[in-house]
């Protein structure tokens, strides 16, 4: 890993600095849990994260990952709530500035290490079970309001953030997605599929001749990668893709034959048009994986700033005093076989989400989950 990112890691031991918040009435409601017919979604209160997307009657937890060990023992934080499951980056990606992480700006922001509250507790309506969260980052000065509805009849999950800024004046920010699986779903026989095209290894800072890949193919250390594939032995390294510009959605699914299970995403490129999938192995053997739409690029704002944009694209953005900005994804699961071959394309259709199979050119495998 850069040393750069290295030293930002280190530092970021103060991250629980500056935050002041009550969890009196956390203690009495630390999860918010969403249960319908075909799946199961549990949130932490403490930090927000989702740490449970399973189908129902299923043991297979896609979201089951802590990265708690790699936090503390490899990086050197002391978080105040772990980094679990699916978490929120906002307001910013990855590290702040030395001055900002000496007055106690967290590393990938506030809104994974603040409580959240409860604002609307499970209710069945038009076919889904919906529910409400909230959340104030102080450092930032933005609010957080989550509105999540899984289908009752099928494991699909929409949720909808709407970002506040509070403050006096504009700022720069970034929001991501971080979702993150870990063995056992994540293993040799895990397939990540996306609609990404154009892609960079992440660099700190950016070259100004930045060398490119299209999907999936890529060469690192002399190697020539798969990232489709999660084979062993592989170095820890992360690759910045554009979503697909021409596509109405971004997708991203893992498929995992031998667990049965297969993880998606959907969302819009004009609220994330970035798409980070970052890979990190243990003892030679795949052990965590990220895949996280994301509005911009890992870094201090300073250095965004400097940089502008890459490949024509924004890497920061801008929230006006008192503006509100909203972004939707949508989460889903569905049984494979355990022949399953990965993903040709994910698109919504008459209110479904159809998911076709790679080489599957008559659709006799699609597989059709009711969206609503």
């Amino acid at each position: 890993m850069n040393s750069a990112i290295w030293r930002a890691y280190v530092a970021g031991t103060v991250i629980a600095a500056g935050l002041a918040f009550s969890v009196s009435a956390l203690e009495e409601e630390p999860q918010l849990v969403l249960k319908g017919k075909a799946a199961r979604v549990t949130v932490e209160v403490n930090g927000g994260s989702i740490t449970e997307f399973r189908l129902s009657g299923s043991d297979v937890n896609p979201l089951a990952v802590d990265w708690s060990e790699v936090a503390t023992t490899l990086f050197g934080f002391d978080l105040t709530y772990p980094w679990r499951g699916h978490f929120v980056c906002l307001d910013r990606f990855g590290f702040s500035s030395e001055q900002e992480l000496e007055n106690g700006m967290v590393f990938h922001g506030e809104a994974s290490q603040v409580p959240w509250e409860v604002t609307a507790h499970p209710t069945l309506s038009d076919g889904a079970r919906e529910a409400g969260m909230a959340c104030r980052l102080p450092m930032a000065g933005l609010q957080v309001q989550r509105t999540m509805q899984l289908s009752e009849d099928a494991a699909v999950l929409c949720v909808h953030e709407a970002v506040t800024n509070t403050n006096a004046l504009g700022r720069l920010y970034n929001n991501v997605q971080h979702a993150n699986i870990q063995t056992p779903f994540l293993d040799e026989t895990t397939i990540l599929d996306c609609n990404a095209a154009t892609g960079f290894l992440y660099q700190e800072p950016i070259p100004e001749d930045l060398a490119t890949f299209q999907w999936p193919h890529i060469e690192h250390k002399g190697k020539s990668i798969d990232l489709r594939s999660q084979t062993a032995n592989t170095d820890t390294f992360g690759v910045f893709m554009v979503v697909d510009r021409q596509a109405e959605h971004g997708w991203v699914p893992a498929c995992s034959p031998s667990q049965g299970v297969m993880l998606g995403y959907l969302w819009s490129p004009e609220d994330y048009p970035w798409l980070l999938v970052f890979r990190m192995p243990k003892h030679g053997e795949p052990a965590w994986l990220t895949f996280e739409p994301a509005t911009g690029y890992l870094g201090p704002n300073k250095h965004l700033v400097a940089r502008g944009r890459v490949l024509d694209l924004p890497i920061v953005s801008y929230i006006d005093a008192g503006e509100t900005i909203s972004t939707d994804y949508t989460a889903f699961l569905a049984p494979i076989p355990t022949d399953y071959r990965g993903v040709e394309d994910v698109r919504f259709a008459d209110d479904q989400i159809v998911i076709r199979e790679r080489g599957d050119s008559d659709g006799s495998r699609d597989i059709r989950l009711k969206a609503r």
